[in-house]
């Protein structure tokens, strides 16, 4: 009888053990995504900013970045306003 509470017991403390250890581990994880990057790089602070605008659309950064540098997508194509888009750039306004 000794033997089975002991068990018991046992049993559960380490079940108390281990939703303390992960209550506690996401807690830590949360704290650690709000700690500012460390990381000044401007390629570094670039990716986050292509990272943010890729989940603000749906997409994945490197859907996104295939996107922006494909010459065929709509992005190429869009002249400023007042230029004619089939004009070369050292080629002077009419």
């Amino acid at each position: 009888m000794k033997i089975g509470v002991l068990i018991l017991v046992g049993a559960c403390g380490v079940l108390a053990g281990i939703v303390i250890g992960y209550v506690a581990g996401t807690r830590l994880s949360q704290a650690f995504a709000r700690l500012p990057v460390t990381d000044r790089s401007p390629a570094a602070q670039a990716l986050r900013i292509v990272d943010r605008i890729a989940t603000e659309h749906g997409l994945a950064r490197d859907a996104l970045l295939r996107a922006m540098l494909d010459p065929q997508g709509g992005g190429a194509a869009a002249a400023r306003p007042g230029e004619d888009p089939g004009r070369d750039p050292g080629e002077p306004a009419r």
